[in-house]
């Protein structure tokens, strides 16, 4: 049978619970400094003028465009509040209903800022980054018929003629639409480029090497009459943008195909056409940034061997669209 417990036995293991949380404190209390644990400093993230105004000197000094600043700011604007904890980031992903891939790109630009500038330690900011879930983004497999590539066209006829123009280039050369096509139509020193005549007419070939930090552009075909376009809207003085095509094809065309369309048109059409998928990718600033002297010549070999053919079903496309 269990010994009932008396009062004075509950009295007792209470004193002697106290006794040995005194001791335990003033040993504490007597250690040596140095053998004392310190209390870690909070680090917190925090997302306000004075940050943002550091945050977007640092992606300029890193050479980001003004308008990949923009979005990246307008999603911390939005969706951002203070991270102590790789659970805060969870809760700023639940909360976000559309963009997250956008929003990912802006907390990892951010951390890095904390990181590189603010000087916070590289475990806190990569257990932070742990915490971002993986955004898969569906690959776009869609691309535009030819019947959709020439009422697309025939409906630009009657645009500005600029417009008309810019959604011409992305077709014929497959460079990219945001940066490339832009910079080819308004500055590029056409001057340099190589004149070469086909039994389906005369083209030219002209060597860009513009390579960024991700993505390259080395080389570019344009036919006759793109190249005369292009003379000729320098002639006009008109200013052309990306975002001014963006919102011009939102506001008075939705229904016309994108310009990134008419990239990827060209791209199959070129290895439809024979082009081999590695000289295709090089022409489309799809292969890698960095390429060997002998494998770059061979690259070029194998341009100026299809391109014709590419040429010859522009031609006849280009009649297409300009029959009433």
């Amino acid at each position: 049978m269990a010994m009932p417990i008396t009062r004075e036995m509950v009295k007792k293991a209470i004193e002697e619970a106290v006794l040995r949380a005194y001791w335990a404190m003033r040993e504490q209390a007597e250690r040596p400094a140095e053998t004392q644990e310190a209390p870690r400093p909070e680090y917190v993230i925090v997302w306000n003028e004075d940050i943002k105004a550091k945050f977007v000197e640092w992606l300029k000094a890193r050479g980001r465009d003004e308008e990949y600043i923009i979005d990246l700011v307008r999603y911390l604007d939005k969706h951002m509040r203070p991270i102590r904890h790789p659970t805060d980031i969870i809760a700023i992903f639940a909360a976000c209903e559309r963009g997250k891939a956008h929003l990912s790109i802006a907390l990892r630009n951010l951390l890095n800022f904390y990181r590189k500038i603010m000087g916070f330690p590289k475990d806190f900011i990569e257990d932070l980054k742990e915490a971002i879930p993986t955004v898969k983004k569906g690959q776009d497999t869609y691309v535009p018929s030819e019947e959709a590539v020439i009422r697309t066209l025939k409906a630009l006829r009657y645009a500005p003629f600029k417009y008309y123009l810019y959604w011409w280039v992305p077709l014929v050369t497959g460079i990219r639409v945001k940066k490339d096509a832009i910079r080819l139509i308004t500055e590029a020193d056409l001057s340099k480029a190589e004149r070469i005549e086909t039994l389906h007419g005369a083209y030219y070939f002209l060597e860009l090497g513009w390579v960024r930090e991700t993505k390259a552009t080395f080389v570019v075909c344009l036919p006759d009459f793109i190249y005369d376009m292009i003379m000729a809207f320098r002639e006009s003085g008109e200013k052309l943008t990306y975002s001014g095509a963006r919102q011009f094809r939102r506001k008075r065309m939705p229904h016309i195909e994108a310009p990134n369309s008419m990239r990827d048109f060209c791209y199959n059409k070129l290895l439809e056409l024979g082009m081999p998928e590695s000289a295709a990718d090089f022409l489309n600033g799809r292969g890698p940034r960095r390429i060997g002297g002998k494998h770059y010549m061979d690259k070029i070999r194998q341009i100026k061997a299809f391109y014709p053919r590419y040429l010859a079903y522009l031609k006849k496309l280009k009649a297409r669209v300009e029959q009433d």
